[in-house]
């Protein structure tokens, strides 16, 4: 397991944005609060490897990785769409591939995140199982 303190933190602005695009239909998770229980959502975009739909912490330990990681299951949303998924923490190789793929899909908006966290350990990645 990763340090948990290795987090890149967003602003308040930021927060409200994201808050805003899981209200309003863009792609998100619903997961169990870890001490509460109480349901926590956070917009995300999961992206899809080899036919598998996995989700990537590119801020590093993340509430909703760290949710995500005692939970091991949640929702994922888009609109009215939603999914249940048991999630499994990946390392190595595996990792290695889903970042990549990730990095090449959404480079412009998270290459920033890696370049701060440069250490794969540091950015918990889920693969989903529907």
């Amino acid at each position: 397991m990763a340090d948990s303190s290795k987090y890149l933190k967003p602003g308040a602005g930021q927060r409200k944005m994201n808050n805003f695009l899981a209200k309003v239909g863009a792609p998100a998770v619903a997961i169990p609060g870890r001490k509460s229980g109480t349901l926590r959502i956070a917009a995300i975009i999961p992206v899809t490897v080899g036919g598998k739909k996995y989700l990537v912490s590119t801020r590093g330990n993340s509430d909703w990785a760290l949710n995500l990681r005692v939970a091991a299951r949640g929702e994922l949303r888009r609109g009215w769409n939603r999914q249940q998924f048991t999630a499994i923490e990946v390392a190595g190789a595996e990792r290695e591939r889903v970042v990549a793929a990730y990095r090449r899909r959404y480079g412009i908006e998270v290459n920033q995140y890696f370049e701060q966290l440069p250490d794969l350990a540091d950015h918990p990645t889920f693969r989903l199982e529907f």
